[in-house]
């Protein structure tokens, strides 16, 4: 019985440890990816203003 309390106890923050880390990196691969395309259309519009320029 002690046991399963202390298990009990254990997985609550591991648990939420896991689920804060998987938001993370959730919201992270969601911002560099939103970066990247970011960076992709400033080098693009770049590319034609240079084309303009000439």
């Amino acid at each position: 019985y002690v046991t399963a309390v202390f298990t009990g106890v254990l997985a609550v923050p591991l648990f939420i440890m896991l689920v804060c880390y998987g938001c993370v990196v959730y919201h992270m691969s969601l911002s560099a990816s939103r970066v990247e395309r970011y960076f992709a259309e400033r080098k693009r519009r770049a590319k034609s203003q240079n084309r303009l320029v000439r």
